[in-house]
């Protein structure tokens, strides 16, 4: 029988434990600890082959802490550290996979291996010095499942992220938008877009976008060939970065259409664009890729 390979991994398994209050809890490693020494982490340990993550996870936080929690099955949190390159586990992987779980009986009382614990609110967790692998781990949760946006968003630079499209026709000319009157930077010409919306990949919403505000459909060619970023000052955004993805695209079908967005629309030769008064987010994108 060939000799089975080791891998040459070292999984462990944490909690994001919740209590009543929808608070997380965290505890402080020990100072003389080699490995994250005084970082407040998620509790857990080591996996050491146990029945499965869900009852490892809860043996690991009661032996922590002394709390008896239940994990939810099917939520799972994993991050790697990489190669290990000292210690005991000098030469593997290290993989740490953290559970969603709840505590639902006891008093918290840790072990040497920590020196102090906290229970703290979802927008505080990240005035604490976490380690990375706690850190991503609760940025993942706090983004994808347990807290409304405002709290998920709390630690977080606010961004505004646009898709815009570059659609070309076959002599060569690019599709062009006039702004509205009423809008702002009011009769600018742009290029047809908009803001991401949730749930939505960047070519989906750039085809939405450009069908609602143009009644065509596109085929994206050459996926964010130009991306730019700033700070707002400007009305209900000031503050927030904002970035700008531009792709190219060509039209499969339909016909112009304008949405109230616009007033006009030209399909331009890109020797003629300068002549144009275009929008602050148009400028550097076609200078860049076309002329």
């Amino acid at each position: 029988m060939p000799k089975q390979v080791d891998p040459k991994f070292m999984i462990s398994v944490r909690g994001i434990v919740l209590n009543e209050f929808g608070e997380v809890l965290l505890v402080k490693r020990n100072k003389k600890d080699r490995y994250n020494p005084g970082k407040w982490e998620l509790p857990g340990g080591k996996y050491a082959g146990l029945k499965n993550l869900e009852e490892a996870v809860e043996i690991h936080v009661e032996r922590e802490t002394s709390l008896i929690v239940e994990a939810e099955p099917g939520t799972y949190y994993c991050h790697s550290r990489g190669y290990i390159s000292e210690g005991t586990y000098k030469g593997r992987t290290f993989l740490e996979i953290t559970l969603l779980t709840k505590s639902i009986a006891g008093k918290v009382e840790i072990t040497k291996d920590h020196t102090e614990f906290i229970w703290c609110s979802p927008e505080e967790v990240f005035s604490y010095d976490l380690s990375l692998e706690s850190k991503k781990a609760i940025t993942q949760y706090l983004r994808d499942i347990a807290y409304p946006k405002e709290v998920a968003n709390a630690h977080k630079v606010p961004i505004l992220i646009t898709a815009k499209a570059l659609v070309s026709d076959e002599r060569g000319r690019v599709l062009l938008l006039k702004r509205a009157s009423n809008d702002a930077q009011p009769l600018k010409w742009e290029m047809p877009g908009g803001k991401i919306d949730k749930l939505e990949t960047l070519n989906e919403s750039l085809k939405r976008e450009v069908l609602e505000e143009t009644g065509l459909l596109i085929e994206i060619v050459k996926p964010s060939a130009h991306i730019q970023s700033k700070v707002a000052n400007v009305r209900k955004y000031k503050g927030y970065t904002y970035v700008v993805i531009v792709s190219t695209a060509i039209v499969r079908g339909g016909k112009i259409r304008l949405s109230d967005e616009h007033e006009d629309y030209k399909w331009v030769y890109k020797k003629n664009i300068p002549e144009l008064d275009l929008a602050e987010n148009a400028k550097l994108p076609l200078v860049e890729l076309l002329l």
